[in-house]
Order: C-alpha cells, then structure tokens, then sequence
C-alpha cells in the first residue's frame, strides 16, 4: 500500500511525521525485496529513498509513492533466463561496475544533511567466452547492487575506482563459488589461484581513466593515498603472477581482464541514477549482452573530435599570427 499522508499546506521541504516515516520504511522494505529478486531496475530508487528516510521530508514521501506506482504498473517485468544460452562449464564471469559523482545526500534521524555523496551500481554476469574480445555474447544476471558511497569522493575518478574495487572483490568470492560447483576448489588459502585457474573474469568499465591506469605497464603516483592504494589492489590482479611476481605484460588470456566500454551500453548506469532502465531491460529481457555503442553516442563523438580539432587549428593559428 503506499504511503497514506496529506499535505495540509505542508512544503516539499517540511518534514514527514513520525507515522509518515514509518509508512516509508514498509513501502521501501517491500520495493528493496522486490528489487534484490528480480527487479534490477528499482534499485536505485530503493538505495535512495534509504539514504533519507531518517529524515525524510514531505517530498521523499511523494518520491516513495511515485516508485511505488511505477513498479506496480510494470509488475510484468522481470529477468528471463533463457536455458541452453552458452555452456555453464565454458562461462566467463562479466562484472561491470559504474558510478555517477557527488549527486546524492544522506539525511540523519537529526535533520543533518551530508551532501554531495557518490552512487555506485554493479552488475554480475555469466557469459558466453566470445564476449572475451568480442562486443556481442549470451549471458544471464547473478548478482547486482546499487549503493551509496559513503566516502566523499573528491573526482569522478574516485568514485569509479571505488565501485570497482567493489565489484572485483564481490566478483572474487562468486568466482570462487563457481570453482567449488565445478569441484576445482583449492583447499586452504591456495583458494583464489584455482578459482583464477577454473574461471576468467572480465571487468567492464565506462571510465576511460581508471581503464588507462589500470592497463598501463608501470603504475602512476597519485596525490590521493587512498586512490592510490585502491588502484594498486586493483592492478595486483592483472600484473602479478600467482607468486606475486610482476608481470612485464599483459596476457589476453590471463584470468583478469579489464575493458573499457562506452557509456551508452553500460547496464549499471541505472543503478547509479535517476533514468529509464531500457537498456539493462533488454538484456534481462533477452539475455544478450551487446557492449556496440549506439548510433547516437557514435556521433556525439565524433562531433566532440571535429570540435577539438578546429579549437587546436584556430589556437595553432593564432600562435602563427
């Protein structure tokens, strides 16, 4: 049911009564159950409302019905798996990660407000191995998650390391899992190499930047310690060996690799923020993956490049003068 109240004259910006709140937290906790079972597309909502129902406010009372409606009017959607799809023993683990920057707040029981808070989104996959070097493959979602960043990330940059870093270390333990179904599950803590041995692990990412720091042979110093150390953890998995040694390169079939995608095909986008799900919907709906930028994004591209080329002719033009 959703939630009961009246605005009486009330703001958006007044706050909800004590019963109001109460009301939030059950219509919340039923969208969170739905969303963690088969609803990828409300996690964000979920994931926010949570951020301010402490304190919510007239306004986030509205937001919580409006969700409310909507997950009811698409009640029919959910996630199709499609069987026979790829190989099981043959799959790949797909995780791609996202983040958008500074957009979100948390609200405290006491009305204090921590803004410009990050938003992550992960998404977890299995695969048919061709989506290892190729753009289009079968798949079928695990596991997914949108949640807050309760660091202050000081760039983009650190927001999408840390939703990285996340989703690796989530990826790391299903992996495992997989390897212990398959029966090649190492005993003790050799665990992690003969999970690497049974299964690849793809990352995908949308972040030109953290994809460069990650593939680049030698690691760059940071100003930011801690961005630093979470890059490092993150390059332990693609440049060393199974005894820690360096690696000089990085080997296509090594069991961690990492790609960078453009952001119009990203899934977890609409875990990171307000926006239609159509593309996640898609693949929940025919459980193909497809990493081929859209027309639109081709050409928006292509028109930022002949911008930058015609600001450097005319600098270099003026320079000429």
């Amino acid at each position: 049911l959703p939630i009961n109240f009246h605005m009486n004259g009330r703001s958006g910006e007044d706050k909800a009564t004590v019963g109001e709140i109460s009301q939030m937290r059950s219509v919340i906790g039923s969208l969170a159950w739905v969303s963690r079972q088969c609803r990828p597309g409300l996690s964000y909502s979920c994931s926010r409302l949570q951020s301010v129902v402490n304190g919510a406010q007239v306004k986030h009372l509205v937001e919580c019905n409006r969700v409310l409606q909507d997950a009811i009017a698409e009640s029919r959607k959910g996630i199709c798996y499609k069987a026979g799809s790829f190989d099981w023993n043959k799959s790949v683990l797909v995780t791609i990660t996202d983040a958008s920057w500074a957009g979100e707040e948390i609200i405290r029981a006491d009305d204090r407000v921590y803004a410009r808070r990050s938003q992550m989104g992960r998404v977890v996959l299995l695969c048919d191995p061709e989506i290892w070097d190729g753009d289009v493959a079968n798949g079928h979602i695990i596991s997914w998650k949108s949640q807050l960043i309760t660091r202050l990330c000081r760039s983009t940059m650190q927001a999408e390391t840390q939703a990285s870093v996340r989703g690796v270390e989530e990826s790391t333990f299903v992996r495992a899992a997989i390897a212990d179904m398959r029966g090649h599950q190492g005993a003790g803590s050799a665990w992690e190499q003969s999970s690497k041995q049974t299964m690849s692990h793809l990352w995908l990412t949308d972040c030109e930047s953290l994809h460069s720091q990650l593939i680049n042979p030698v690691m760059t110093t940071n100003e930011d310690k801690r961005l630093e150390i979470d890059i490092g953890s993150l390059r332990q998995h693609l440049w060393e060996d199974s005894k820690g040694e360096p690696l000089d390169a990085i080997l296509n079939q090594w069991p961690d690799k990492c790609r960078w995608i453009d952001t119009s095909t990203m899934l977890a986008d609409p875990l990171t923020k307000m926006m239609k799900a159509d593309r996640l919907e898609e693949f929940l709906y025919t459980g193909k993956l497809d990493l081929q930028p859209t027309p639109e994004s081709l050409h928006s591209k292509l028109m930022k490049q002949a911008c930058r080329k015609k600001a450097k002719e005319s600098a270099e033009s003026d320079k000429a003068v």
